[in-house]
């Protein structure tokens, strides 16, 4: 058991290494299924990675983390990135609270040697590498709970002016907005002539899945289609275990209506307000949300793929 737990640790850190900077939407990667005895020695062995694994590094050398140099300093950049990779991705794997003084540590450390010179300093680069990693559409590194921390220290940082903190803001507010665990937010949809808010149109299935789509998107056109073909989805569509609502964020929703299966009900259309007024994140084409029949969010702006796993795993 020990030799397994350890392997699969291993494994977890080179792929971190091998990924690097290559992170871009190219890797699917899919954790082994462990027992919970397996999986708690893993976030063990994370934990104590995080929290050991700066030890003895001059914090400073953050200054050059810099992938459009050139020459020796372009080289010493490319380590720690890697270094950085490897970091992120283990973080993922690491308990909450370990996470969390893990990244304080790590970003006071790096706020205190690198200064508030010329912008950007090593504090501002692993800020930007940390949204980056964590919150590129499509990166096998995606998290906003992890991105959260980083911003949070930033946020929390007295030293910083209030301007240089918009962003970090920004980001925060639309990463807490519709969490995993939180209550839908509520909006109106309109169908023609009938104008709903979200609440009256859930129904009483076990999921329900709300696929947000631009009109004039080959992809979103694309996504519905696998949705209308997927075995899974139907058959938890036909025992009304779930319900999915098409819902249009721009252009002219006819476009997709005879892709959607009619089980789905009406595609609603005039919903550009979700998107003028930030209500939900839409960073993928279509965005899947899916809630349980309180409204409560089970999965955020998901793929498609994303979310056709999640059902299959339920």
């Amino acid at each position: 058991m020990k030799r397994t737990v350890k392997r699969i640790i291993v494994l977890v850190l080179a792929f971190a290494f091998g990924v690097g900077v290559r992170l871009y939407g190219q890797v699917s990667t899919v954790m082994p299924k462990m027992s919970a005895d397996s999986a708690a020695k893993v976030q063990a062995g994370a934990d104590r990675y995080v929290m050991s694994c700066w030890e003895g590094i001059d914090y400073s050398r953050f200054n050059d983390l810099d992938m459009d140099a050139e020459s020796e300093i372009k080289s010493n950049a490319e380590r720690l990135e890697n270094k950085l990779a490897a970091y992120f991705w283990v973080l993922r794997l690491a308990s909450d609270s370990v996470a969390q003084m893990s990244v304080s540590k790590l970003m006071d450390s790096v706020a205190a040697s690198c200064g508030r010179g010329e912008y950007p300093t090593g504090y501002d680069k692993v800020m930007e590498a940390a949204e980056r990693y964590f919150y590129t559409p499509d990166s096998p590194y995606y998290s906003e709970k992890r991105l959260l921390l980083f911003l949070s220290h930033k946020i929390g940082r007295t030293d910083i002016d209030e301007v240089y903190k918009a962003r970090s803001r920004y980001l925060a507010t639309i990463v807490r907005r519709n969490s995993v665990g939180s209550k839908a937010e509520d909006f109106e949809i309109a169908n023609y002539d009938v104008i709903v808010s979200l609440n009256h149109i859930l129904g009483t299935a076990d999921y329900q899945l709300l696929v947000f789509f631009t009109a004039d998107c080959p992809e979103c056109r694309e996504g519905i289609r696998k949705l209308a073909k997927s075995p899974i989805l139907n058959e938890l569509v036909t025992s009304h275990k779930a319900y999915v609502k098409a819902i249009c964020v721009d252009g002219n929703s006819a476009v997709v209506k005879n892709i959607c299966p009619k089980t789905w009900g009406s595609v609603w259309k005039d919903c550009s307000n979700i998107v003028e007024n930030n209500l939900y994140s839409i960073r993928h084409s279509p965005s899947v949300y899916i809630l349980d029949k309180e409204g409560i969010v089970l999965l955020k702006d998901a793929s498609v793929s994303e979310a056709l796993d999640f059902l299959l795993e339920k």
